[in-house]
């Protein structure tokens, strides 16, 4: 990569746009320059990282046998999901199999995402695994693309790479060949970005609610993202160059239409108006599984033993996240990219001395908003570490981010200097 398009960049002047008003565009609104030329190149990059990863998804399906079975994955999600699926097709949209509030397994919409697989290209789960493989290649390409008009030339290819090296080692050899509804989140979490960012840029109200839309299917994908839809809308009503209040209500709009589906499944099963999804043990019974037994200790000890107790669970959550996975899991190894990338957004997140961008705030919110409340109540350590997959995008963006920055100042362009900006 030539670093000339970079240096363009300091001839441009400052690229900051300081204290936006509500109808203004959020972030580097006068966007680096980036050449025809590296524009091509970085288009190219991506077709072959889509390529490459619906090539590994066709030839490592090829041949294989369906592994969803009941006698090799009985009471395991993924025969589950494949069950749901197919009660689909046979029963009808309600899944009849369910009698009462859909709870399990907790990616309800991913049941129809199997089912639609299943239904244009026949009931073979290794057909679901070649589609994942495909959306996960998608996912690089369309992250990538949701964020480059911040990045410097040189970061956007250090971004697309890191973000398919990551998605190859962490979803593609261990999660894309199987039926875990984090495969289709993290195909949705970029279109999600997508139209954030152009719905921030370009004002439009159908934009809004197609946001709104998808950030609802995300939720009902995984439900520990159910509560980031209105947590997301007060942010954008916030922050500086967010939305006016049409556009919130539009948000909102398009976050209640996609709750509706389970909502509305609900109501025609059960009669009554609810939303229950169950994604694992709640904290209160995780604690008492970690309770001394038979102390004989004073009260004041033990309460004293109890918040230790609670202490070290959180923080085991917390590392476990960072990519310490020995800490739940003794056979696992750690994850250094992980810990590398962490240790960037904490350098990004000093450089900036929280006078962040809008959209650097909301890609702070989404994690937080993800993590929240997988530490809380989620079974985070269930089938491995999957459940960490889809935030960790959002994690290299912002350690790729930080590097971004310190090339910036290198390069003479003046950074921001205003959370408004």
């Amino acid at each position: 990569m030539s670093a000339a398009p970079d240096a363009a960049i300091a001839a441009s002047g400052n690229i900051n746009s300081m204290n936006p008003s509500r109808n203004q565009t959020a972030g580097d609104t006068s966007r680096p320059p980036h050449s025809a030329a590296a524009s091509r190149g970085l288009l190219a990059l991506l077709f072959v990282i889509a390529a490459a990863f619906a090539g590994l998804g066709f030839y490592r399906g090829a041949g294989m046998q369906d592994d969803v079975t009941e006698a090799d994955s009985t009471g395991d999600d993924w025969l589950m999901y494949k069950g749901m699926a197919l009660n689909i097709l046979d029963g009808g949209w309600t899944i009849p199999a369910v009698q009462g509030d859909y709870y399990r397994p907790a990616g309800f919409l991913y049941n129809y995402f199997v089912a639609a697989v299943f239904a244009a290209t026949g009931r073979d789960s290794v057909n679901v695994y070649i589609v994942q493989a495909v959306l996960l290649g998608l996912s690089v390409v369309m992250t990538t693309l949701a964020f480059r008009r911040y990045l410097l030339t040189s970061t956007q290819y250090l971004l697309a790479g890191l973000l398919a090296v990551t998605a190859y080692l962490d979803v593609f050899r261990n999660y894309t060949f199987r039926l875990l509804s984090e495969n289709l989140l993290v195909f949705l979490i970029p279109c999600f970005w997508l139209l954030l960012l152009a719905s921030l840029h370009r004002r439009g109200m159908w934009l809004a609610f197609w946001t709104g839309i998808v950030i609802g299917l995300c939720g009902l994908t995984r439900p520990n993202l159910l509560p980031f839809g209105p947590i997301l809308a007060v942010a954008l009503w916030l922050l500086p160059g967010g939305f006016n209040g049409r556009q919130i209500a539009t948000l909102l709009l398009g976050y209640c239409a996609s709750m509706a589906l389970l909502v509305v499944r609900n109501y025609a099963v059960t009669g009554q108006v609810s939303v229950l999804i169950v994604t694992g043990g709640m904290v209160g019974f995780r604690l008492l599984g970690h309770q001394p037994v038979g102390s004989t200790a004073g009260p004041v000890v033990r309460a004293a033993e109890a918040i230790g107790v609670v202490i070290w669970l959180y923080a085991k959550r917390v590392l476990y996240s960072f990519g310490f996975l020995f800490l739940i899991f003794p056979e696992y190894r750690l994850r250094p990219h992980w810990v590398l990338a962490w240790i960037g957004v904490a350098l990004f997140i000093l450089l900036r001395r929280f006078a962040f961008e809008t959209w650097e705030w909301l890609v702070l919110l989404f994690i937080a908003g993800y993590l929240g409340p997988l530490y809380a109540v989620g079974g985070i350590e269930s089938y491995g570490y999957r459940m960490i997959l889809p935030v960790i995008p959002a994690v290299m963006l912002l350690a790729v981010r930080y590097i971004d920055l310190a090339l910036k100042r290198r390069l003479g362009v003046a950074a921001p200097v205003s959370a408004s900006s």
